[in-house]
């Protein structure tokens, strides 16, 4: 089979296996349990780290990580230490090798050195227990963010776990990139949704293991210039607004049945 139909064929299994089929177009934007399940069932594995260098573009690239996949055609799908999934065509396959070394995720401190380092000028990070949030938007924003996901994971867990599943912790640090206006959003997310990026709110990567994601209140201020964008309450009243578009309990229900 194909690089390509068996990445296509292993996210529609993770799918399945997580109870939920992510919602095509727009609707991407509410991916919560999604995002959550394959987080939770990218369970350990002992397999050793080899070093594949490909062409990218115009230049070649080294990539360290973990072979998940290894197509007839000699393509390969490659997990890389920070979670990132390289889907390796044939053609642009340079050389590969071993190493006696285990693969082993980055941990938290280097995956934050990393992320800000790819991130343009003026991101930070906000850590909880188990997500690194990076956020050029306010301290009070990233905070909010990071508490609504640990809900989900700690909802989504409690979950499966009563129905006898057993899950695995993340290999990886769960990492939420937030952008402090639509504008730079779009603009960073473009490369990955085209166009599209216009009409998302925000997204789960399989390919970065990110959720992708904007400031709403900046939205919301424009109708409501009298709401304080400062403070968990003030952010949960204006997100709560019946009028509100981007109401978090619409984007987080719509897809929650998951055994209906």
């Amino acid at each position: 089979m194909a690089l390509a139909a068996l990445t296509r064929a292993m996210m529609e299994t993770m799918q399945i296996l997580s109870g939920f089929r992510c919602p095509p177009g727009p609707r991407v934007a509410r991916l919560a349990p999604c995002v959550l399940c394959l987080a939770v069932l990218w369970g350990p594995a002992a397999l050793a780290l080899e070093h594949v260098t490909l062409r990218h573009g115009d230049r070649q690239q080294t990539v360290s990580g973990q072979v998940v996949v290894t197509a007839e055609d000699g393509g390969l799908l490659l997990l890389a230490a920070d979670g990132t999934l390289w889907a390796i065509e044939p053609d642009d396959l340079v050389a590969r090798r071993g190493d006696d070394q285990p693969f082993k995720p980055l941990a938290r401190d280097e995956l934050s050195r990393q992320l800000l380092q790819e991130l343009p000028e003026g991101f930070e990070i906000h850590a909880t227990r188990n997500y690194l949030i990076c956020y050029n938007t306010s301290r009070a924003y990233a905070t909010w963010c990071g508490a609504l996901f640990e809900r989900l994971y700690k909802g989504f867990t409690n979950y499966w776990s009563r129905k006898g599943m057993k899950l695995e912790p993340p290999r990886f640090p769960l990492v939420a990139i937030v952008f402090n206006s639509r504008r730079s959003y779009s603009d960073f997310s473009r490369a990955e949704l085209g166009d599209a990026a216009e009409s998302i709110v925000g997204y789960y990567s399989l390919r970065s293991n990110r959720i992708m994601m904007y400031d709403l209140t900046g939205v919301e201020s424009l109708r409501a210039s009298g709401a304080r964008r400062g403070s968990a309450a003030g952010i949960n009243r204006m997100l709560a607004r019946p009028d509100s578009a981007h109401n978090p309990e619409k984007l987080k229900h719509h897809n929650s049945r998951a055994d209906t």
